[in-house]
């Protein structure tokens, strides 16, 4: 009977030990060895060239690319600052996701009573899959097939309940009006913005995006 209360308590401090350093890991900083920068300081460094990087400690998303970043980050041809948005609330505008679904989402079908969804002629379920769409930035358009409902109706005001959306998942900013010591419009994390000769150059959102942009930047 002692062993086996033996054994129980040891799985109980084996799994406290196990969650505790999980929580450890989410709490601390990867890249507190990097140079962290505000938002606002976004064009007023040294360097010609660099690469800013939004991030939160907690984010998942931010979490699938930390190796990629760090990896990117330690080659000395790649000056890369950091901003940590949780520290930073007040000194980032952000990014109007009601308005931007509202005015760009599309409707494509509506569900018929047996719940099956019924596309309009010229789309389909893969339509999306099949046509790379890219926006005014030349940013190839992420989509997600969304059949309305109450949480997605507060994302998109023109939507309908029953009916289905194509919902754009990638933002349009433009960043090319961002002047010094102006608050920066950020869409989510992880975001990574390129300087060149100390101007806006271009964009990478959400961790596909990076991440194809680190690999492609490697070789």
């Amino acid at each position: 009977m002692k062993n086996k209360k033996g054994i129980i308590l040891s799985v109980l401090l084996l799994l406290l030990l196990v969650c505790g350093i999980d929580f450890y890991k989410n709490k601390t900083d990867s890249f507190s060895n990097f140079d962290h920068i505000t938002p606002r300081q976004i064009l007023m460094q040294n360097k010609q060239n660099y690469f800013v990087y939004f991030y939160k400690k907690d984010c998942p998303y931010c979490k699938k690319i930390e190796k990629d970043i760090i990896k990117f980050s330690s080659n000395k041809k790649n000056k890369v600052y950091f901003v940590d948005v949780s520290q930073h609330k007040k000194d980032i505008i952000q990014y109007d996701w009601v308005d931007f679904h509202t005015n760009n989402d599309i409707e494509i079908g509506k569900l018929t009573k047996s719940g099956k969804v019924k596309y309009y002629k010229e789309f389909s379920k893969n339509y999306f899959k099949n046509n790379k769409i890219k926006n005014k930035f030349d940013k190839t358009v992420k989509v997600k097939i969304i059949t309305a409902d109450k949480e997605y109706k507060k994302q998109n005001k023109n939507a309908k309940s029953g009916y289905v959306y194509a919902s754009i998942q990638t933002p349009e900013i433009d960043y090319s009006s961002l002047q010094i010591g102006r608050q920066p419009v950020i869409a989510g994390v992880p975001t990574l913005l390129e300087i060149r000769n100390k101007e806006f150059y271009n964009y990478y959102f959400d961790s596909p995006e990076i991440k194809a942009f680190l690999k492609n930047s490697v070789n």
